[in-house]
Formats: C-alpha cells, sequence, structure tokens
C-alpha cells in the first residue's frame, strides 16, 4: 500500500470523526442552555460558601462568582484540602476573595464547627451553593461518623444541617440556597428505612445505586420544603432552589468499581458530557440571575425551568419523558421531620457521650462468637461483623431466633458468613458441648465477644439448671467457663481477643466471696434494677480483670466495656410500672440505639488503639478507670476467679 492511500485511510476518518464530534457538541450545547448567565452582574461585597469546592462543578462555581468580584468561602473536607484547592483557583480568579474553611459534611459535629466559625467571621450570606456530594458503590455500605448511610449523610442530611444553622445570616439578606441534585433522582424515599439498615438491595450497578437515587430526590424535597416553610414564616428574601447539572464529566464516580473496559471507552464517549465549566451554568444562573428565574418552579436544567411529573406546578412546566415522580407535599414535610428527628438523636447521643464506629477496620477471614446474638447489641454487633467479613458464629439458645436473625441480617448485606450455633448459658453442659463442637470444627478463635445477658425483676429468684442464681449464673459463671474452654483455639489465633460486656450497673454490685448466689444476704437493689443483675456485672468486670492478667504474654487480649444505656429487650422480663410504658418513645430518643451500643464492643474487639492493651475497661470508644471502687481490686478479682473454677468444676 503506498504512503499516500495509507495517509488517506488514517488520517480522513480522523478528520470526519473530529468534524462529527464538533457539531454534536455544538447541538449540545445550545440543548445545554450553555453560558446564559451575564457576566455583567456585579457581585463585589457579596458573601458565598460553595460546599465541595475542590473539583467539578463546585470549582467552577467558585470561579463563577468569584470573578463577579464575591467574597468565597471555598470548603474542603480538612483545612489543608480548602487551601489546596484555592491555589488552584487563584489562576483563574482576579477579583473576589477566596476563603478557606473546613467542612467534612458526612460529620454534623463538623457543620456546627463550620456554622459556628461562619457566624463568627461574617454578618450575613448572600449566596449558599449545596454542591458537594458522594457516589460509593452500594456493596461498600460506608457509614458516615454518626452512623448514616454515607449517600443520605453527606448528599442531604449534612446540607440540612448546614444550610438550617446558616439561616440567621441568609435572612439577613437578600439571598439564595442552590441545592444541587441530579438526573439520578428518579428514585424514592425509603421513609421505612431511612438508613438502609433492613432493607436488602440486589442492584449494584451506578444506575441502579438506590442510596444515591434517595440522596438526590431528598434534595429536591429538602427545597421543596424549605420553600414552604419560608413562606409560611413571611420570609420573602430568601429564595431556595434546586437545579440538575447535567451529566457532567466529574470525579464523583472515582469511588465505583467501573468495569475493566471503562478507561478504553471513556475517550470514546467523552465529548457527550458537560465539561464541568458548562455544568455550573446552571447553578450559575440561579445564584445569579433574576430575569430567569420563575417564581412558581423549584427545579432547574439547562438553564431554564424544569418541573417533571409535580403536578403542584401549571402544566406548561411539564416535561414529557421524564421523571413522573410526584414531588408529594406530604412526602416533603415527612422527610424534614425525619430529618430533624436524625438530628435530635445525634445530639441525645454526644449529651450521652461520643462514639467511634471504626467504619474503616475489616475482619475477613475472623472468627468471631459472639454470644447473644438474636437481639439487641448482639445483633448489632453480628450485622457489623460481617459487613466487615468476618466469620461470625452466632451462640444462641434460641436456634429459630437465631436462623430469623440470620434472615434478618442477610437482607441487608451478602457479606462474610453466618452460622448458628446453640448455646444456652444456663446450663453447663450446653457450654461443655458448644466448646467441643467449636473446636471439633475450628481450629482458631480470634475474637470472643461474651455479649448474652439477662435481667429479672427483683422480686424473682430464679435459677440456672445448675442451681446457681440466674444472674451470676448467666451473666458471669457461663461465660466465665465459655472463654476458659476456648482458650486453646485463642491462643492458636494469637493476637486474639476476649470481649466481655459488663454494664453502669456495675457500680452499685458486690461480690461476697462467702456468699456469690446471694442466698444469706438480699442485695441492695436500685429502681427496677436488680442488686443481683448489678452484682453480676461486677462478677463481669472482676473476670476481666484477672483474665488479662492470667493471660499475659500468651497474645490473648481482655476487655471489658460499659456499652452506655441502650435500647434493648433486656428488661423485657421486669414488672415495669405501666405509666413507663407512656415514656417509651422518650426512651428511644434517650437511650443509645444497638448500633449505637455495639460501638465500643467493636472498639475492643477490632481496633489498633488497644492492640496491646488486656484486662482494662472500656467506655465510649476510649479507657474508662473505674479504679475508685474498692471492689475493682486484684485481691477481689483473684478470689473471685478461684470460687468461680470451684463452681464451674475447673481445675
Amino acid at each position: 500500500m503506498e504512503w499516500g492511500t495509507l495517509l488517506w485511510f488514517s488520517v480522513v476518518p480522523c478528520v470526519v470523526w473530529a468534524l462529527v464530534i464538533r457539531i454534536i457538541r455544538a447541538a449540545l450545547r445550545e440543548h445545554w442552555g450553555v453560558a446564559k448567565v451575564n457576566d455583567d452582574v456585579d457581585m463585589r461585597g457579596r458573601i458565598a460558601v460553595v460546599t465541595g469546592a475542590g473539583s467539578g462543578i463546585g470549582s467552577e462555581t467558585v470561579i463563577g462568582l468569584a470573578n463577579r468580584g464575591a467574597t468565597v468561602v471555598v470548603t474542603g473536607r480538612t483545612l489543608k484540602a480548602a487551601k489546596k484547592a484555592i491555589i488552584r483557583l487563584r489562576h483563574r480568579t482576579f477579583l473576589g476573595d477566596l476563603v478557606p474553611m473546613k467542612l467534612e459534611l458526612s460529620s454534623l459535629e463538623s457543620v456546627t464547627q463550620f456554622c459556628d466559625a461562619m457566624k463568627i467571621r461574617f454578618e450575613r450570606l448572600d449566596i449558599l451553593v449545596n454542591n458537594a456530594g458522594v457516589l460509593m458503590p452500594v456493596n461498600k455500605r460506608m457509614k458516615s461518623v454518626e452512623g448514616f448511610e454515607i449517600h443520605f449523610a453527606v448528599n442531604h442530611l449534612g446540607h440540612f444541617l448546614l444550610t438550617n444553622l446558616l439561616m440567621p445570616l441568609l435572612k439577613k439578606t437578600e439571598s439564595r440556597i442552590i441545592v444541587i441534585t441530579s438526573l439520578n433522582h428518579r428514585g424514592s424515599i425509603n421513609f421505612e428505612d431511612l438508613n438502609y439498615e433492613k432493607t436488602k438491595i440486589t442492584d449494584f450497578s451506578m444506575a441502579g445505586n438506590v442510596l444515591y437515587k434517595q440522596s438526590k430526590l431528598a434534595n429536591i424535597l429538602f427545597v421543596q420544603e424549605l420553600r414552604r416553610r419560608l413562606a409560611s414564616s413571611g420570609c420573602s428574601n430568601v429564595k431556595a432552589l434546586a437545579c440538575c447539572p447535567g451529566v457532567v464529566k466529574t470525579k464523583i464516580s472515582r469511588n465505583l468499581d467501573l468495569p475493566w473496559f471503562a478507561d478504553f471507552v471513556r475517550p470514546f464517549v467523552d465529548f457527550l458530557f458537560k465539561t464541568p465549566a458548562q455544568g455550573a451554568q446552571t447553578p450559575l444562573l440561579c445564584c445569579l440571575s433574576n430575569d430567569m428565574l420563575d417564581a412558581n418552579c423549584i427545579l432547574y436544567r439547562h438553564c431554564k425551568p424544569w418541573c417533571p411529573g409535580d403536578r403542584s406546578f401549571p402544566d406548561d412546566y411539564l416535561i414529557s419523558n421524564v421523571s413522573t415522580y410526584n414531588y408529594s407535599k406530604e412526602d416533603a414535610q415527612k422527610l424534614w421531620t425525619d430529618s430533624e428527628r436524625f438530628l435530635i438523636r445525634v445530639l441525645l447521643t454526644k449529651w450521652r457521650g461520643t462514639i467511634d464506629r471504626h467504619n474503616e477496620i475489616n475482619a475477613k477471614g475472623k472468627n468471631v462468637i459472639i454470644t447473644g446474638a438474636t437481639s439487641g447489641i448482639g445483633q448489632a454487633v453480628v450485622m457489623e461483623m460481617a459487613d466487615r467479613d468476618a466469620n461470625v458464629i452466632l451462640a444462641c439458645r434460641d436456634i429459630t431466633k437465631a436462623k430469623a436473625t440470620v434472615t434478618h441480617i442477610r437482607n441487608r448485606t451478602s457479606r462474610g458468613q453466618l452460622i448458628v450455633m446453640e448455646l444456652d448459658l444456663a446450663s453447663l453442659e450446653s457450654v461443655r458441648k458448644f466448646a467441643r463442637e467449636f473446636k471439633n470444627k475450628y481450629e482458631k478463635l480470634d475474637i470472643l465477644v461474651n455479649n448474652a445477658g439477662l435481667m429479672i425483676s427483683p422480686d424473682k429468684r430464679l435459677k440456672t439448671k445448675d442451681g446457681f442464681e440466674m444472674h451470676f449464673g448467666v451473666n458471669h459463671l457461663g461465660h466465665f467457663l465459655l472463654t476458659n474452654l476456648l482458650l486453646d483455639p485463642l491462643k492458636n489465633a494469637a493476637p486474639s481477643r476476649v470481649v466481655t460486656l459488663s454494664s453502669m450497673a456495675h457500680s452499685w454490685g458486690a461480690v461476697n466471696i462467702n456468699d456469690l448466689m446471694s442466698e444469706k444476704t438480699a442485695p441492695k437493689d436500685h429502681f427496677m434494677v436488680s442488686g443481683l443483675y448489678s452484682n453480676s456485672k461486677l462478677g463481669n468486670a472482676l473476670f476481666n480483670k484477672e483474665l488479662g492478667k492470667r493471660l499475659t504474654g500468651t497474645g490473648v487480649h481482655s476487655y471489658s466495656l460499659c456499652p452506655g444505656m441502650v435500647f434493648t429487650n433486656i428488661g423485657k422480663n421486669l414488672n415495669v410500672p405501666f405509666i413507663l410504658h407512656l415514656f417509651r418513645p422518650l426512651f428511644w430518643y434517650l437511650l443509645r440505639s444497638p448500633t449505637e451500643g455495639a460501638a465500643t464492643v467493636l472498639y475492643c474487639a477490632l481496633s489498633k488503639n488497644v492492640a496491646h492493651q488486656t484486662g482494662q475497661m472500656y467506655y465510649n470508644c476510649k479507657f474508662w478507670d473505674p479504679s475508685t471502687r474498692i471492689e475493682l481490686t486484684d485481691k477481689a478479682a483473684s478470689e473471685l476467679w478461684t470460687a468461680s473454677a470451684k463452681l464451674v468444676g475447673m481445675k
């Protein structure tokens, strides 16, 4: 083949392809409505906040506002990240000031701190652009600092709190709130399970990401309800708008597990995507324009009003072949109420004590035994361990309930292995049988969580199958024997951990070595908390102390903890006065959820921070020293160990 012919067949197709791309892009530009914003708008003296300003649409929005003279607060997940973003942006901005500030939307505490800093530094706020967003693989099920599903937390809840806390500054001037949503808002709000803790997800594709879809629909419903509340309060100077920037080439999908051929295909389809500068045109229109905004429309796309499927708006605004979802006022109001409820729970959690969820820790391949795994904290720990790919043994008295728990967890996650084994801590024979079966099946045990416990009304005196007082027999002696029988597989897996749940009630307890079953002296009860229960929880703490001492140098570490006041069914056997049932909804707010209660369990079981500690006690994911209690002495721990070993028949 001659060089001329070769050149013809290689160059001409490229030229034709380039012309086709230019024609398509020109048509798309007309459709997208690019360059609609008037460059002559003067923003000098105005204050703006843009979240997610480090790249993409956020960066271009900052540039558009700053080049018109505005002072723009550039937020970043860290102050260092915000400063780096400003260094990049300075090459393209010449008028307005750029102010770096830290804002981590996955932490409601960070949002609160940011708003406090804003109120100190500025007297007003003209524009708030809620742009930041995340798109994560559905199967990873990531959570925020406070334990909310990450899409809902960052894309909606963080901005919900941010907007409400900055409202006093926004009300001082003619201001605008711009919320960036997405074409992918075409889903529904799972009001029964907003955090997707119980709902099973089967579609893990990017297009089928129900978590992202829910958060983006929440953006629109938030704006709708915000507008209604502003109008009903007589506030006409604050305008709230939602905008869909279109399909834009940004970094939002960088965390997704894309197919192998994505990088190969991308150069051939990039021209179909808007650039970040083009994607920022609609947000800038909503920020700056007065002429093109419509008072009746909350949602904008391609620099014009877009009201898909909302029957509350005039028919002229309906666009066919778009989402037919009805943005009902009822859904918007319910979402607002639920969002407030979540925030109240977070504030109460801070009042109850801070926790650290340790989302980043993986337990893949670890063998984990959890007693009392069918409800409450135990079930929450099972779910968290399964999410971390552990092999979890549910050691339970009721096999039927255990299997129902497995079904419940499998509706949420397919990760990890869930194995049901029978264990009745009220029977030493059952404990020995469980230990034998486990050791026949497994050589190693990485984590043992002694969680099971019971609390019976003070007026009842029940006994175990071996004749022990029920609280002491189940809460202490059963776990004492179980742990000792499993020491060999624990040592084989070293470094391994034994985590024993105690309680705040241990501070009311007393261990009388000469009367461990409290047959001679009746322990003092506190309200509905039996003194027998308090004694058994003190026994847990003393057991942990002595166990840590005896296992020093073996690679097996022992931890005891108080999970805090948790809303579980441990009090189901109490004779609760009828009037207290009326306050049950209040308890739901005041007490920790089982997931929150499980945080310190996970900390002791997985955190590297305590990897070299043993025999200590923990509360709120940190070391806790209850040494002021005379009962927590080495002597008391040693005496209880000796007496317990004799009772369970250990040599």
